[in-house]
């Protein structure tokens, strides 16, 4: 069995743990906002974070690792980038996204530049953060049509 250092285990907990915690926060968005395309935007990528969070937890378990269940913030597993957001009069959508997305990026990206030797599971959290940033960029056109 290969070895993995117990940072980039510990990276794996706090980046599924965050998935799992933003499932909620997306769903409690989709039941506020009135706009059906973007409440449908935000139950998808509700649905896909926990999904996400599944697979990394099913693919480390495969592989034999088991990371520590964190009952602290995630968010101390990674330091975010920039805690400036931009805030555009009041628009709690796009200001999410933004905070979100920037957390998510890092998260993937401290992960997929750590070098260890599982190239599928790299594979899969590359597909993972593309489909996430895909999902982002839906969200904010539909939020920014809604008020055009």
């Amino acid at each position: 069995m290969e070895y993995i250092d117990a940072t980039i285990i510990n990276k794996f907990g706090g980046l599924v743990s965050y998935l799992t915690k933003t499932t909620e926060d997306f769903e409690m968005v989709a039941d506020e906002v009135e706009d059906c395309n973007l409440k449908t935007a935000f139950n998808s990528l509700s649905a896909e974070s926990l999904q996400y969070a599944n697979e990394l937890t099913n693919q480390l378990r495969t592989l034999g690792l088991n990371y520590p269940v964190s009952s602290s913030d995630p968010e101390s597993f990674f330091t975010p980038a920039d805690d400036d957001l931009i805030h555009d009069k009041g628009d709690e959508v796009h200001s999410l996204c933004t905070k979100t997305e920037n957390y998510i990026t890092q998260a993937y990206n401290e992960i997929l530049g750590e070098r260890f030797p599982f190239p599928r599971l790299k594979k899969i959290m590359t597909y993972q953060l593309n489909a996430l940033l895909f999902s982002f960029m839906k969200i904010r056109l539909l939020n920014l049509t809604r008020f055009s």
